[in-house]
């Protein structure tokens, strides 16, 4: 038997993930002890191995239930799909990554220019990005380098509190 932070520390899922998991049934609610502490068995613990495997590759947590639920014809088409999306989102940030590029190469990003949050948004508007994808950016830059993102902002002329806004905005949101 194994107690919530055995597994937790095993599969470095934090305590609220792993009950989380259990209350969409990802895996069964365990048995208690005499203490009334959870204890998970060995066939939990299995069950939590794939649900984490599913999880480390994308895949969301209804498709998970469905692929080991076996409530689907094919776990194989549900992978197929996440693939999709990935391959999906992979494109898409190519596409933003070559028009980042380009932007940067224009003969308007000379050190003597000074780029402001509405001249930003407005190259980014031009290249084709919506809202959506220049929140997207802003998302991933912040998951990935937070300190950087605060940097940039504040080199766009962002006060404190528009700074604080759009990273409290960023952290909120999954990138995935």
């Amino acid at each position: 038997m194994y107690s919530i932070k055995a597994l937790c520390d095993e599969f470095g899922l934090s305590r609220s993930t792993l009950l989380y998991y259990e209350k969409m049934t990802l895996i069964k609610a365990p048995e208690r002890n005499s203490a009334n502490y959870r204890m998970y068995s060995d066939k939990d613990k299995q069950r939590l191995a794939q649900v984490c495997l599913y999880r480390q590759v994308g895949v969301p947590v209804k498709d998970i239930l469905q692929i080991l639920d076996g409530e689907t014809h094919s776990d194989r088409t549900l992978l197929e799909k996440q693939l999709e999306r990935i391959n999906q989102d992979i494109l898409a940030l190519q596409a933003q990554q070559t028009e980042l590029l380009k932007l940067l190469k224009r003969q308007e990003w000379t050190s003597q220019a000074k780029l402001t949050k509405e001249s930003w948004s407005q190259m980014l508007r031009e290249s084709g990005l919506s809202e959506a994808d220049m929140w997207a950016w802003h998302d991933r830059f912040e998951a990935r380098f937070p300190d950087e993102h605060e940097r940039f902002l504040k080199d766009l002329g962002m006060s404190q509190r528009e700074r604080e806004h759009v990273r409290r905005r960023s952290e909120h949101t999954d990138p995935n």
